[in-house]
């Protein structure tokens, strides 16, 4: 359809098309799509690696984070990500609950700590590629 419209048209359709992909990209993860959202409110995360201010769970991310890099066997990184699946599945849980209220503030808590799981995830990857 595009390609027998002028080279102007053309243009503009893969501008538009790529401006839908990442649209797309956006909304159909949990993270980025959070992030977009928080920022529609003013309240979005600028900084690479957010402060997590719950200690607790601030604790429990340095401790796994500890266990990842002493790990060598992938019985127990498949615990650890386990672990870490139903945290993620959680903290997703509770940052819909917010928005869904709305509770803003809550729901760039829930996405700070999502961060930090999803970090973790990532790890936990890393990880079992190095050994395996």
């Amino acid at each position: 359809m595009w390609s027998a419209r002028g080279e102007k048209e053309r243009l503009l359709a893969e501008r538009l098309s790529s401006r839908v992909n990442d649209a797309y990209k956006t909304l159909q993860e949990p993270i980025p799509r959070a992030q977009y959202l928080l920022e529609l409110q003013g309240l979005g995360i600028q900084e690479e690696e957010p402060p997590l201010e719950d200690l607790e769970a601030l604790s429990e991310v340095m401790e796994t984070m500890e266990e990842i890099d002493a790990s060598s066997d992938l019985k127990t990184l498949e615990s650890l990500k386990s672990h870490n699946d139903a945290r993620m599945n959680e903290t997703i849980g509770e940052l819909e609950a917010a928005f869904e209220t709305p509770n803003y503030g809550k729901a760039k808590a829930e996405l700070i700590r999502l961060i930090y799981w999803d970090r973790i995830d990532r790890g936990i990857k890393k990880k079992v590629q190095q050994l395996y």
